[in-house]
């Protein structure tokens, strides 16, 4: 993106005229470009009438786009932060991005660079952008400490608010710093009417709403109603959503909650279906009761003063006594008269209409309502086996379809597809987030015939034209990333390619533009050692080769044909065949070594060694010192070190003599000679046996076999232990302790013997090993001291040393530490949304616990913003029937509305979106590798 025509100009009545002027510009070229386009369309109607007239309304708008890069909230970006006058922070300046120049809109940045856009129009028909009220509002608005100092604000009211009893004199107080922040972004911002004004932020709603209700329970007293002010904590979402990670989270939420209204209709639809049939199938059936036969009543003891000549309908007026109902457990028991149900006992016949249905009568079909939640229960999964075994025995056995099909289509599919939705609506938003960061990072880089240019801040290097500036790490390397100097790898394949000279002059251009004219010096030593000489070297090898084979193919010719003109000699001629036999005995004597090779292969590199100076010549030297140096690769494979150092001598003596000027050294020196150079290799030898020994033994792969079954064992040892356990067991486990501490310790420090302790310390692994084997000698040190037993539980860690082996749970580990950040950011919402809800019972509902219970409250209530807190977490959980039917027995029919919209909006959006995020950093990493294609560090 190019930055030149940017101007950085303070906001004055002139700026107004430029906006007006670019206005009236731009209303000439639409008005120019539309009498055009009815100039074209009306030649094109008499030529072709059967054109359709409705394009002649097309509007014509103008072919702008807004620059992302200096939206709102975004930080101004780096070439401009360098051009900015500091003089202007804070302060209105004409607007910087051309799609904005004909609207009546001016800019503010602060300290931070942060971009603000405000309107430049009057702000509630007062205040000018020139009115010195407005912008010192301005200035207070873009501060960072107006910031902080609100969001300090709403932390210290969320604290207020999860007391009890709060001083109300604090209620007075946050909403006058509430009200001065409305005030003062009204007075910089203007309130509704134009763009970037205070309402037409969406964050700015809740703070109206906040805020109005809060002076209406001032003057009105609208009890219940009071509890609105509570929302004011969700005003956190808004200054902690410049977190990248969290705004994605915050953006997910609201687009799955958009996304869910269809999914909203489908599951009432489905869930209203169930609950018809379920309320025509089950409509009172759970208020049936097993009640005294008339017979079993009249003889009753209790009943006898009554007599035997009551009548039927003082019986009928009776059995309302739940005295006269059957008991099992402190329960009155359910019954029916249909088929597979539960059957009364003698003396006791099943009527209906008995009492309250079970659950303090909140578990029933007797009317819609009660049936739906019912079916929302059993789509939950709920304690839903509670209801559907109430149901059996009233109902009759065959009644399970039901159940089977409500948990089908609501458990499985429903709450499925809920998850479905969410976790697209997350993927959908981390995507768009990427592509947004892609957008961003690519339009900052310079261009040239559609290529990126590569700078340099060093003398003699490549500039950026004004406007822009050279950052390192930016985007991938020349030719697809493949030409660079990043790596060993990179480097040897550049250095290739230089050697061969294949298009070096474009990787010498690239280099000098980015490092200097003066690292020319560079390729010329590589071109000249590279191409000059060893591209030339291997000609001349070559060549040389050639002509050798060409030499010794010439040879055997010459051989063939003295062969065939002695074939055609008479056979019979003995002097012929004496002269053959001498010829074939010399030759035979010149290589003595090579029968003796297949009996000693030593013996023969000496008598070598010291037969070269006798009748020798170039070739032959030449043959011999191949000889020689195919032995040493023998030799260094058979034999011992010390083998292999005596050889090496002896091949470097043998070279020496060769090459030796004066033929009289004698064999004295050449001896004294070899006896200092290998006593000096014996003496570095020795010094690094004991690390080298230590090296190969720590870095053996059955080494790594060995710790890994120590730690499993380690691992089934403090499993064993346990309460009550013998003192037998006591020493065994304690000794084995001492074992593995010692096998841990001898590790480490073998390590770092082998490794020194730097490059022990760079690997985590080793750092986390050498953590758990300190926890652990303290613990056994501090064996007697009470209250240290903690410390065992550090060994417990040692488990995760099996990542270092099991590449599955290493690459799943690696999974959850990356995922750590955004789950970071999903738990701040979630403790937000716990947080909101709690207040919201504990304000709602707690007093009510009191009144209803007073000293005996049950363990789950409001009473307290504590066990708010924790009866929200159990909703989100998945528990909520329970703890609804206490808060209807104390608070009615609020409850209901409370404890579904948490457990949809905690339980069915939050924790799902937990595992969206796992999924899609599941899905970012290869899990579907087979284990026989990882490296096998044993084999």
């Amino acid at each position: 993106m190019n930055y030149k025509s940017i101007v950085f100009r303070e906001f004055t009545q002139e700026s107004l005229q430029r906006i007006k002027q670019y206005r009236q510009e731009e209303a000439e070229q639409i008005a120019s470009e539309r009498l055009q386009q009815q100039t074209i369309y009306e030649d094109d109607i008499n030529e072709k009438p059967h054109l359709n007239k409705s394009s002649k309304d097309e509007p014509i708008e103008p072919n702008r786009v807004p620059n992302k890069e200096l939206a709102v909230g975004q930080t101004l970006p780096r070439v401009l932060q360098h051009r900015f006058p500091p003089e202007l922070i804070g302060k209105p300046i004409e607007e910087i991005d051309s799609y904005y120049r004909t609207e009546y809109v001016f800019v503010v940045v602060d300290r931070s660079h942060t971009i603000f856009r405000f309107s430049a129009t009057r702000a509630c028909f007062i205040f000018s952008p020139f009115n010195c009220f407005r912008r010192l509002a301005i200035r207070i608005l873009t501060h960072t400490l107006f910031s902080t100092v609100v969001m300090l604000t709403i932390l210290a009211n969320c604290i207020f608010m999860t007391l009890r009893n709060a001083p109300e004199v604090t209620e007075y107080i946050f909403t006058i710093i509430y009200t001065f922040e409305a005030l003062t972004k009204c007075i910089a911002r203007g309130f509704i009417l134009q763009k970037y004004t205070f309402l037409r932020d969406p964050w700015n709603w809740l703070d109206f709403i906040v805020i109005t209700f809060a002076y209406i329970t001032f003057f009105i007293n609208l009890g219940k109603v009071a509890v609105l002010r509570t929302f004011r904590v969700l005003r956190a979402l808004k200054t902690v959503a410049v977190i990248p990670g969290l705004k994605i989270i915050v953006n997910a939420l609201i687009q799955s909650f958009i996304a869910l209204r269809d999914v909203a209709v489908l599951s009432s639809f489905i869930l209203s279906i169930f609950a018809l049939i379920g309320l025509q199938l089950y409509m009172g059936i759970l208020r049936q009761k097993c009640v005294l036969t008339y017979k079993s009543f009249l003889n009753n003891s209790k009943s006898s003063n009554i007599g035997f000549n009551m009548s039927y309908e003082s019986y009928l007026k009776a059995l309302n006594n739940e005295s006269n109902w059957y008991q099992q457990d402190d329960l009155y028991v359910l019954c029916g008269n249909s088929s597979g149900s539960t059957k009364c006992p003698d003396g006791y016949v099943c009527w209906k209409d008995r009492g309250i249905s079970p659950d303090f009568g909140y578990t029933s079909f007797d009317n819609y309502g009660w049936a739906m939640l019912a079916c929302f229960r059993l789509m939950t999964q709920d304690y839903w086996e509670n209801l559907y075994q109430i149901v059996l025995s009233a109902a009759g056995r065959y009644h399970f379809f039901y159940f089977l099909a409500v948990i089908f289509f609501g458990s499985f599919y429903l709450i499925n597809l809920i998850l479905a939705i969410v976790s697209m609506s997350y993927f959908e938003q981390q995507k768009q987030i990427e592509i947004e960061n892609k957008e961003l990072e690519r339009p900052n880089w310079y261009q040239q015939d559609d290529l990126y240019v590569l700078c340099g801040n060093s003398s003699g290097s490549t500039k950026c034209p004004d406007g822009y500036v050279c950052w390192k790490d930016r985007g991938i390397s020349p030719d697809f990333g493949y030409t660079s100097f990043d790596n060993y790898g990179w480097a040897m394949l550049a250095c290739f390619r230089l050697m061969t000279q294949d298009y070096w002059e474009n990787l010498y251009q690239i280099v000098l533009s980015a490092a200097g004219r003066y690292h020319f010096f560079y390729f010329l030593a590589v071109i000249f050692f590279g191409s000059f000489y060893l591209i030339n070297l291997i000609l001349a090898i070559v060549s040389m080769s050639y002509f050798e084979q060409q030499k010794q193919i010439e040879i055997e010719n010459k051989e063939l044909e003295r062969r065939k003109i002695e074939d055609e000699l008479e056979i019979q001629n003995e002097e012929a065949q004496k002269a053959l036999e001498a010829q074939s005995h010399l030759h035979t004597e010149n290589t003595p070594c090579n029968d003796d090779l297949d009996r000693r292969i030593s013996h023969c590199t000496i008598s070598i060694e010291y037969k070269q100076n006798e009748n020798t010549n170039n070739s032959n030297n030449m043959r011999l010192s191949q000889t020689i140096s195919s032995i040493h690769q023998f030799n260094k494979s058979h034999f011992s070190l010390s083998n292999t150092l005596i050889n090496d001598d002896a091949e470097i003596m043998f070279i020496d003599d060769t090459r030796s000027n004066s033929p009289n050294e004698s064999q004295k020196n050449r001896k004294t000679k070899s006896s200092s150079h290998i006593c000096e290799r014996n003496q570095n030898y020795n010094d690094s046996i004991v690390t080298a020994i230590i090296t190969i033994f720590v870095l053996d792969a059955f080494f790594d076999l060995f710790i890994t079954i120590c730690i499993i064992l380690n691992t089934l040892f403090m499993a064993l232990d346990h309460h009550g356990q013998s003192e037998l067991m006591t020493r065994i486990l304690v000794t084995g302790n001492y074992i593995f501490t010692a096998i841990f310790t001898a590790e480490c420090v073998l390590k770092i013997i082998a490794l020194t302790p730097a490059k022990y310390l760079r690997n985590g692994w080793n750092v986390f090993d050498l953590v758990i084997v300190t926890v652990s000698v303290i613990e056994l040190g501090l064996a007697g001291v009470k209250g240290l037993s903690v410390l065992r539980s550090f060994r417990l860690l040692r488990v995760f040393k099996l990542a270092k082996s099991w590449q599955t749970l290493n690459r799943l580990m690696s999974i959850i530490a990356k995922s750590i950040g955004a789950l970071g950011n999903l738990t701040l919402v979630l403790v937000i949304i716990i947080f909101i809800f709690a207040v919201m019972g504990m304000q709602l509902f707690g007093q009510k616990y009191y009144d209803k219970f007073g000293k005996d409250i049950p363990r789950w209530n409001f009473f307290d913003f504590f066990h708010a807190f924790m009866i929200v977490f159990r909703v989100l959980c998945g528990e909520w029937i329970e703890s609804m039917w206490v808060c209807l027995e104390c608070a009615g029919w609020p409850c209901v509305p409370f404890f579904l919209l948490t457990f949809v909006i905690g339980n069915l959006v939050i924790l799902n979106l937990f595992l969206a995020l796992l999924l899609a950093s599941f899905g970012s990493s290869v899990l579907t590798e087979k284990e026989d294609e990882e490296e096998n560090k044993i084999a």
